[in-house]
C-alpha cells in the first residue's frame, strides 16, 4: 500500500542547504550510530537524526515524530566492505599521498524511506515510493551533505586561526626591478 504522506511532504522538502546541520551519522539525544544494527532514522523535514531499535526503551526518531510530526525519514545505514584479501608475496602498499579516505571505498550505505505516521515503528515505503525523484533527490542531499560532525571540525578550526602581532606592524616596501641577465 502507497504512503499518502510522502507526496504531501515532498512539494515542501528540499535538499538540505549548506547552513543546515545534516545528523546522519548519529543519534542526536544518544548517539547510537549509523553502523548499529537498526542505522539511524534521517528526518526529511529538518534533518535531524534519531535512533529507530524498536526493542530499546530508546526510540528517539518515534520520539522526534511525536513532538514535531515530521512523518517521513530515511533511514541510514553503514556497513563496513569486505576488503579483499592480499597474498603474502605481493609487495606492501604505499601511499604516495595525503589526503583524506573515502569513506565509499570502506563502507557501503542502505538508504530506505520510512513513514512513522503510517504505522508508529515507521513503516517501510514501497519500491515505487522508494524510487520517486524527488525524494531519492533529497535522500542524496542527505548523504552528500557536510555532516554535523564535519561542521564542527570545521568551525573548530576557524576558530584557531588568529592573526599573529606582527602582522599587524609589517610593512611592505617597494619591489626592486630585476634586469634579465
Amino acid at each position: 500500500m502507497s504512503c499518502p504522506h510522502l507526496p504531501q511532504l515532498l512539494p515542501y522538502a528540499s535538499p538540505p542547504r549548506s547552513s543546515d546541520a545534516v545528523h546522519r551519522e548519529e543519534c542526536t539525544q544518544c548517539f547510537d550510530t549509523q553502523d548499529s544494527p537498526n542505522g539511524v532514522d534521517v528526518c526529511l523535514s529538518c534533518y535531524n537524526g534519531g535512533c529507530c531499535d524498536n526493542e530499546s526503551e530508546r526510540q528517539h526518531a518515534k520520539l522526534h515524530w511525536r513532538k514535531n510530526r515530521h512523518p517521513i525519514v530515511v533511514n541510514v545505514k553503514r556497513r563496513r566492505k569486505q576488503l579483499p584479501k592480499r597474498d603474502d608475496g605481493e609487495p606492501p602498499l604505499k601511499k604516495l599521498a595525503i589526503r583524506e579516505e573515502d569513506d565509499s571505498k570502506k563502507y557501503d550505505y542502505t538508504t530506505t524511506l520510512k513513514c512513522y505516521q503510517c504505522s508508529e515503528g515507521g513503516t517501510i515505503l514501497p519500491d515505487e515510493q522508494q524510487k520517486d525523484a524527488a525524494a531519492q533527490k533529497i535522500v542524496e542531499g542527505i548523504m552528500s551533505a557536510m555532516s554535523s560532525a564535519e561542521k564542527s571540525d570545521v568551525k573548530a578550526w576557524e576558530m584557531n586561526v588568529t592573526s599573529c602581532l606582527h602582522i599587524d606592524a609589517l610593512e611592505q616596501q617597494e619591489g626592486k626591478k630585476i634586469e634579465p641577465a
